[in-house]
């Protein structure tokens, strides 16, 4: 399946509802997140998913994010997304090295949820195919 895509956003909210280490794992989370792809420098597509309490509630699709927010706002490159997706680059290390970008956010809170950020990346890589 094509990243970013709107049926990707879709497919990645359903495979998080049938991942129960997942729903484990992000016991507690009750944001948003918006996941931005930058594109020659500004805002590309991207989408946001309405986690609350281990599920993910639905998706919202946007062709570009120029202007979108949620309480949580994570940005990078396609190519970036990609290697955290397959596996290439850990989530909090990209965050920590700034290859993806907290925008909006606390990192303290998204450290305390590793263990569901790799979760959410297990399910991304089962939609990508990989």
């Amino acid at each position: 399946m094509e990243f970013p895509s709107k049926e990707f956003a879709e497919a990645l909210c359903f495979e998080l509802n049938r991942n129960e280490a997942y729903r484990k794992a992000a016991r507690g989370w009750r944001w948003p997140i918006l996941f931005k792809v930058e594109e020659d420098g500004g805002a590309g597509p991207g989408f946001i998913l309405d986690l609350y309490e281990g599920e993910c509630r639905g998706f919202k699709w946007f062709d570009n994010t120029s202007g979108v927010t949620a309480d949580y706002v994570l940005s990078a490159s396609k190519d970036t997304w990609l290697k955290v997706i397959k596996g290439e680059l850990h989530p909090m290390k990209a965050i920590l090295e700034k290859k993806v970008r907290l925008e909006k956010g606390s990192y303290a809170t998204i450290a305390r949820y590793t263990r569901a950020a790799l979760e959410i990346v297990k399910a991304a890589r089962s939609v990508l195919g990989e």
